[in-house]
């Protein structure tokens, strides 16, 4: 079951870069690319780079540690090594943006 939750309005998140957020206490990097928005797990699988402070190429983005690329739409290794990534849904509406946080427990 779908746990939204607010991560920010559309404005701070710049297009062609990456944004690291937590969401509910989860580091996650977030990105805009042609428009869209895409979240995947901010810590690569590989030594734990910082996935959201890497460089950008179209929906690519590499890892700044030592250069992995990954698909931010599937996650998956644009290289041969194998690595993905987690990927989280993300929607926009009326100018903020939500992630489902769905490893965080729900509020009652």
């Amino acid at each position: 079951m779908p746990n939204f939750v607010r991560i920010g309005a559309v404005e701070d998140f710049p297009e062609g870069q990456g944004r690291i957020i937590s969401a509910a206490r989860k580091p996650v990097a977030v990105f805009k690319a042609g428009g869209k928005f895409y979240a995947v797990n901010n810590i690569c699988p590989h030594m734990g780079g910082p996935i959201g402070a890497g460089a950008l190429a179209g929906t690519t983005v590499a890892c700044p540690y030592h250069a992995l690329r990954f698909h931010l739409d599937s996650g998956r290794s644009a290289d041969e090594f194998g690595h993905s990534l987690q990927t989280y849904s993300i929607k926009v509406e009326d100018g903020a943006v939500w992630i489902d946080a769905w490893w965080a427990k729900k509020k009652r």
